[in-house]
């Protein structure tokens, strides 16, 4: 409804923009795309606290199943980049780069790694893990987790799909009721910090989770003591790198962002944050709307 507002110039901007109508709008309006990496990561949260989910082989197992180019470029289709680590790639300050290592594999190699992987932790064709995954019932979350669902499927993984407000899918991450679930994060501010210290740190109360590496956790003690940005940096990298062989998480695409808008909109910078203050913006065609 938005998106027809937006074409009769009825809405000067509009955000987030319709997933099925992206190949249209490239196609028809792509003066209007203004489609940047913004700085927010998608991901699959992993309870830790799980006996299964404990041993890394099945964390492992999960990440290696996951196709994400076909959650990108086959549902997705927003142009969206496929995550392979933690921090997206846009953040300030941040040597970027770090993947996890199975990234340049093609996706039938993955899966037979996962399969290995699953069977030295017992599991198999006659012995699926059965887990739940727990996904807001609104927007495209479901689709996902239909399609995750088949995916790993295929490494000897049977999931079950709670569907809930998204509320109570925060209550209940927030006191660890759960096996897997849909997550995502935004950066509050512009730095590495704010996905690695506020969201995996073993005493963050936002820790989801429940990992806990001391490793890691030096790291990122020495990077909040340091005052030099290249080493703060650095520091930063070497725990996302710790953790990225931990898999606490499954990534699987970070965000782009969402809007459309108007040619005659004037002073609109695309950035990471997506955030452009109104007393920047004008409107500049003439008297057509004046």
């Amino acid at each position: 409804a938005a998106l027809k507002r937006f074409r009769a110039l009825e809405l000067d901007t509009q955000s987030p923009l319709p997933p099925e109508q992206i190949d249209w709008l490239r196609a028809h309006m792509p003066h209007a795309l203004q489609n940047v990496p913004d700085l927010v990561t998608y991901y699959v949260c992993i309870n830790m606290r799980r006996p299964a989910l404990k041993d890394v082989r099945v964390r492992e197992a999960l990440n290696l199943a996951l196709d994400r180019e076909t959650v990108v470029n086959k549902i997705r289709k927003l142009g969206e980049p496929a995550a392979y680590s933690i921090v997206p790639p846009a953040m300030a300050n941040f040597p970027s780069g770090a993947a996890m290592d199975f990234k340049a594999l093609p996706q039938p190699e993955r899966i037979a790694k996962a399969r290995v992987l699953m069977g030295q932790a017992g599991y198999g064709p006659d012995h699926m893990l059965h887990l739940n995954y727990l996904t807001p019932s609104g927007g495209d979350a479901v689709r996902l987790a239909q399609a995750f669902q088949a995916i790993w499927r295929e490494a000897y993984i049977d999931i079950d799909i709670t569907a809930t407000e998204p509320a109570t899918v925060f209550q209940r991450k927030g006191i660890g009721d759960f096996d897997l679930a849909y997550s995502s994060w935004i950066a509050d501010y512009n730095d590495a910090f704010n996905f690695l210290g506020i969201r995996l740190q073993s005493q963050s109360g936002m820790n989801d989770s429940g990992y806990s590496s001391p490793a890691f956790d030096k790291l990122i003690a020495e990077a909040v003591a340091e005052r030099d940005m290249a080493r703060r940096g650095a520091a930063l990298r070497e725990a996302e790198e710790v953790a990225l062989k931990d898999y606490p998480w499954i990534p699987y695409r970070f965000g782009i962002t969402p809007d459309l808008v108007q040619p005659y909109v004037k002073g609109w910078i695309a950035n990471p944050k997506n955030v452009n203050l109104t007393r920047w913006l004008h409107l500049d065609h003439g008297s057509e709307r004046q």
